[in-house]
C-alpha cells in the first residue's frame, strides 16, 4: 500500500516543552480510517414531526389542510399527530405544549455540525491504533522519495525550511486491522488526556476546536474500512533538559514528546533497518555503556571536590562538627554542583535535611539527660506550643509555621535521647530542652546569632516534603544555592565560627560528567515498557528517577574502587526514588477515583483497629495478606491524621496512601483499586516491604542485590497499577 507516490502528512512535529539540540527527521508509515466525530446529541424531532409542530404552533391544526401545505400524504400527517399526541407533545386541542415548545426552541439553536476526521493505525504493523484522533483534513506536504530519504518543505512562503527524512518503509506481507469503534473511541479518550497533560507542560491554552478539547468519544465511529495510506512527519531530537539527555521523539500529532512512536524506533535501530541506528548515533551523539570503574572514580573525585568545598564555606566550623555531618554536607553539595533540573534539586534538599538530623544528633549525644522528655506528654500538639515557649526563651523567633517540626510525642523525644532515633523533630525537642536548662549549649548561641533559624529548618523540611510528592514544587536552583549557603551560614553560627571567603580556589572533577548522562539515557530507556506514562509527566519522570538509582547502586556495587559510605547513600536514594514512584502512582489514583468523606470520618486514633479494619477491607477488595490475616504492620501503623489528610487529597506518605485508597476501595465497587488487586493481589504486602526497607530518615540498610529486587517488584506494580487506570 506504501510507495513513493505516499503522500506526506506533517502534523506540526513540536519537541515543546523542550527545548532541542540536534534533531533528525523521519517519516513513518500510518493508516488513516477516516471517522465521524459526535455531535452534541440527536435532534428531539424528526423533520415530519418537526414540520407538523410548525404548523400546530402556527394555528393551523386540521390534518387535511397541514397535508395540503405541506404537500405530504394526509394518512401520513395523521400518523405524526398521533404520534405527538401519545407522547405528549400536542394536547387534546393540537397546540404544542411547554415541553414540545421548550424541545423546539432549544432544537433551533445553531447545533454542532458533526465532522469527519481520521484515527490512525500504525503502518509497520499494521495493528496497533495511535492513542490519536485528527479532525479535518489531513495537512499534506508536497514531497519527493529519493533512495532511503524523503524530502519535503516546510514552514512558510517566506521562511521555508527544506526537510530529509529517513523513510521507515513498512514490512512486506503486513495486513492491515481496520480499527473497532471501542478502539477508535479509546483512541479519543486518550487523545483528550493527552491534550491536558500537553496544556500543563507549555503553559498554554489551545484552541479547543483544534485539539478536541470536549470530545465526545462514545460517539465516535469508523465510517470508511478501507485506509489512506500516509507517511507521518516526526523527527528524534536530543533535549537540553539535563534529566532527559537521551533521544526523545516527537509526538505524531504535534503534543509535544510522546511515545507513541519510539518502541518502534528503538526496534527497528537495534534490526539495524532503515538507517535508524545511524540517526540515533548522530543524535546522541555518544554510546550508552558505561564503566563501572570509571563512574566510581568520578563519583569519588566529584565527592572530593564537594568536600572541599563544604570546608571552605564552613571555614572553622568543619574542624568542630562531626564527620558524618560534613559527609551529609558533600553529598547535598555534590548533588546541587551545576544542578539545573528537579530531580538533584530534590536529592539536595534530602541529604541536606538528612545534615540538620546529623547536627541534632550530634548536639543531642553532648547533653544526654534522659530526665529532659519529662515535661512532654503524650499529646503533640500541646507539646508543640510548650516547645514553642521554650525555643523562645533560648531566642528563637517562633511562628506557626514551626510548629509542624515541634508536633512531637514524649515517647519520640524519649527515643532521640535513649535510643538514638534519628528523625529531626525528635532531636531537635531534646536539644532545646537542653538548651532551656544548659546556658552553654550551641543552640543558646545560635539563637543569639540566627533568631530565624527555627523558621529555616522548618523551611528545608517543607520544601523536602513538597518535592518528594510534586515535580513542579521544587525549587529552583537560585533558590537551593540561597538555602545552601544560608545552611552553612547557620552552621557557623552553630558553633561559633565567623564568616569566611568562599571564592577561594576550586578543586572540579574534569571528566566523567557525561557518565551520568548516560546512565540517564538508560534510565529512560526502560521506562519505555510502561503503560500511559506519556500521560503523566509525573509519574514518567518518577519512573526514570527509580531506574536511574536503581543503575547507579548496580554499576557501582560491581566495581571494587566504590568507598562503602558511597554505595549505601546511593542505595538510600535508591529507595527513597522507589517510594515516591509509588506515591506518584497512588496520586493518579487519587485523581482517577477520590477517597469519599466518610473515609476519613472511619479512622481512628487507634492504630491496631485501624489495621484490624485496613486488613478486613484488604481481604474484601481481593488483595493478599499475611498468612496471619493481617497485613504488614510498617503499612498499618500510619498517623491516623496522616491518613485523614490523604483522604482528603492532601497528598503524605505512602502507607497513609495507600490505607485511605483502600479504605475507598472497600467502599466503592468501581474504584481502580479493585481492577489492581484482581492484576496483582500482592501489591500490599509489596508496598509493606518497600516501606520497611525505606525506613526512617536516614535509617536504610539494604544490599545492593535487594535494590535490584525491589526495584523489579516495584517496577511490576507501577505497570499493574497504570493498566488498571487506564
Amino acid at each position: 500500500m506504501f510507495d513513493r507516490t505516499t503522500p506526506v502528512v506533517d502534523f506540526g512535529a513540536t519537541s515543546s516543552p523542550f527545548k532541542r539540540e540536534a534533531r533528525r527527521w523521519l517519516v513513518w508509515p500510518a493508516l488513516a480510517y477516516k471517522v465521524l466525530l459526535p455531535s452534541r446529541g440527536n435532534p428531539p424531532f424528526n423533520v415530519f414531526q418537526r414540520a407538523a409542530l410548525d404548523m400546530c404552533r402556527a394555528g393551523v391544526r386540521d390534518a387535511e389542510e397541514i397535508s395540503r401545505r405541506l404537500a405530504l400524504p394526509l394518512d401520513l400527517i395523521g400518523f405524526v399527530i398521533e404520534q405527538l399526541l401519545s407522547v405528549g407533545m400536542l394536547d387534546e386541542a393540537r397546540v404544542p405544549t411547554h415541553r414540545a415548545l421548550r424541545l423546539m426552541n432549544e432544537d433551533d439553536e445553531p447545533s454542532e455540525v458533526e465532522d469527519a476526521g481520521y484515527v490512525f493505525v500504525d503502518g509497520v504493523d499494521g495493528k496497533r491504533v495511535w492513542p490519536r484522533v485528527h479532525r479535518g483534513s489531513l495537512p499534506i506536504v508536497d514531497a519527493e522519495f529519493e533512495q532511503s530519504k524523503a524530502k519535503f518543505q516546510r514552514g512558510t512562503p517566506g521562511n521555508p525550511e527544506q526537510i530529509f527524512a529517513n523513510v521507515v518503509w513498512p514490512g512486506t506481507g503486513a495486513r492491515p486491522f481496520a480499527p473497532s469503534a471501542y478502539e477508535a473511541q479509546k483512541a479519543a479518550r486518550h487523545h483528550a488526556r493527552r491534550v491536558r497533560a500537553f496544556r500543563r507542560e507549555v503553559s498554554r491554552r489551545g484552541d479547543p476546536e483544534d485539539v478536541l478539547d470536549g470530545l465526545k468519544s462514545g460517539g465516535l465511529r469508523v465510517v470508511d474500512v478501507e485506509p489512506e495510506p500516509i507517511f507521518v512527519a516526526s523527527y528524534v531530537f536530543l533535549p537540553k533538559d539535563a534529566r532527559q539527555r537521551s533521544w526523545l521523539v516527537t509526538d505524531p500529532l504535534g503534543l509535544g514528546v510522546s511515545d507513541v512512536l519510539r518502541p518502534g524506533v528503538t526496534k527497528l535501530a537495534k534490526e539495524g533497518k532503515h538507517g535508524l541506528a545511524e540517526l540515533l548515533e548522530k543524535v546522541a551523539g555518544q554510546a550508552w555503556h558505561v564503566d563501572e570503574g570509571d563512574l566510581a572514580l568520578y563519583l569519588a573525585e566529584a565527592t572530593k571536590a564537594a568536600t572541599e568545598r563544604v570546608e571552605r564555606r564552613l571555614g572553622d566550623a568543619a574542624k568542630l562538627l562531626p564527620a558524618d555531618v560534613l559527609a551529609r554536607l558533600a553529598d547535598a553539595d555534590v548533588r546541587l554542583e551545576g544542578a539545573q533540573t528537579a530531580k538533584p534539586i530534590e536529592d539536595f534538599l534530602g541529604n541536606a535535611y538528612a545534615a540538620l538530623e546529623s547536627v541534632f544528633g550530634w548536639m543531642v549525644s553532648l547533653y544526654p539527660d534522659p530526665s529532659l522528655f519529662s515535661a512532654l506528654g503524650h499529646n503533640a500538639p500541646e507539646n508543640a506550643l510548650l516547645l514553642r515557649r521554650v525555643a523562645e526563651q533560648v531566642g528563637f523567633a517562633a511562628s506557626p509555621r514551626t510548629l509542624p517540626l515541634l508536633s512531637v510525642t514524649r515517647g519520640v523525644v524519649k527515643g532521640a535521647i535513649c535510643f538514638g532515633n534519628k528523625t529531626l523533630p525528635g532531636r531537635l525537642a531534646a536539644a532545646l530542652l537542653a538548651a532551656q536548662r544548659n546556658g552553654d549549649h550551641p543552640l543558646v548561641t545560635l539563637g543569639a546569632r540566627e533568631p530565624d533559624a527555627l523558621e529555616f529548618f522548618a523551611e528545608i523540611g517543607r520544601h523536602r516534603i513538597d518535592a518528594s510528592h510534586d515535580t513542579s514544587a521544587v525549587p529552583s536552583a537560585e533558590v537551593a544555592v540561597e538555602m545552601r549557603d544560608r545552611l552553612f551560614a547557620v552552621l557557623r553560627a552553630l558553633v561559633g565560627a565567623g564568616a569566611v571567603d568562599v571564592e577561594a580556589g576550586t578543586s572540579e572533577p574534569s571528566w566523567g560528567a557525561d557518565l551520568l548522562l548516560r546512565v540517564r539515557a538508560r534510565a529512560e530507556q526502560a521506562s519505555e515498557s510502561y503503560p500511559g506514562l506519556a500521560e503523566r509527566p509525573n509519574v514518567r519522570t518518577r519512573v526514570i528517577e527509580m531506574h536511574h538509582a536503581a543503575l547507579l547502586v548496580k554499576l557501582l556495587a560491581a566495581s571494587a574502587a566504590t568507598a562503602s559510605g558511597t554505595l549505601s547513600t546511593r542505595a538510600r536514594d535508591a529507595l527513597v526514588a522507589f517510594t515516591i514512584v509509588m506515591e506518584a502512582a497512588f496520586a493518579e489514583l487519587e485523581a482517577e477515583a477520590s477517597a469519599p468523606a466518610s473515609v476519613a470520618q472511619t479512622i481512628s486514633n487507634d492504630r491496631e483497629q485501624n489495621a484490624a479494619r485496613l486488613a478486613s477491607a484488604a481481604v474484601a477488595v481481593g488483595f493478599d495478606v499475611e498468612p496471619s490475616g493481617q497485613l504488614p504492620k510498617a503499612l498499618t501503623h500510619a498517623k491516623a491524621n496522616r491518613i485523614r489528610r490523604a483522604a482528603q487529597g492532601q497528598g503524605e506518605t505512602l502507607s497513609a496512601r495507600g490505607a485511605a485508597q483502600l479504605l475507598a476501595a472497600h467502599q466503592q465497587s468501581d474504584h481502580p483499586l479493585r481492577e489492581v488487586a484482581k492484576r496483582l493481589p500482592t501489591l500490599l504486602l509489596d508496598m509493606g516491604r518497600l516501606v520497611e526497607a525505606r525506613g526512617h530518615g536516614d535509617d536504610v540498610v539494604v544490599t545492593a542485590a535487594e535494590v535490584a529486587e525491589i526495584e523489579t517488584m516495584v517496577a511490576n506494580d507501577i505497570r499493574a497499577m497504570l493498566e488498571a487506570i487506564d
